[in-house]
């Protein structure tokens, strides 16, 4: 697989536990560029090309549920309004440094996390 950038200080193991780390505890790549004694440059670019990867590797996988098992276990106080629900797509927010742009730093305030952060 081709990495983005350019060659990289870290073997592959430690790349994909940096971008393990940011996205399971959204440390900022300023954070994790000093703790593995890089650029913060080549942070971003290791967690980009480690996102294509896992894209490539687990994009084509399907989590949909059957209808009928989605019915069975969706809670009882729900299934009135939302027996025709066979899907949940659940979110993520990542933690970003603030924006400088006072727009930006409005649409990306998480109330929940109180903290900037992109979602997904």
């Amino acid at each position: 697989m081709v990495s983005r950038g350019t060659p990289r200080n870290l073997n592959e193991i430690d790349e994909l536990f940096l971008t393990m780390n940011r996205l399971r505890l959204g440390l900022l790549e300023k954070y994790l560029a000093d703790r593995f004694k890089i650029k913060q440059t080549e942070v971003s670019e290791m967690f980009l090309t480690w996102i294509d990867r896992m894209h490539d590797c687990l994009g084509h996988l399907s989590f949909t549920t059957h209808r009928e098992t989605m019915k069975k276990f969706l809670p009882k106080c729900s299934k009135p309004e939302h027996e025709d629900v066979y899907l949940i797509i659940d979110c993520m927010e990542l933690f970003i440094e603030k924006p400088s742009q006072v727009i930006q730093q409005s649409a990306t305030w998480s109330e929940y996390k109180r903290h900037n952060t992109g979602k997904a």
